[in-house]
């Protein structure tokens, strides 16, 4: 896994305060907890 994004709460505070959800309260708990990987394959022999 290579890790391309990590995102953080207050990129998402407008979305998640219109979702109904108290950002403030959460924001520890999450913030930075989530992120974008990319998976490098090959195929197999």
């Amino acid at each position: 896994f290579e890790t391309t994004r990590t995102y953080r709460v207050d990129e998402a505070r407008d979305f998640l305060c219109g979702q109904g959800l108290d950002v403030d309260a959460m924001a520890p708990l999450v913030d930075g907890k989530f992120m974008s990987d990319f998976i490098r394959a090959r195929k197999p022999l």
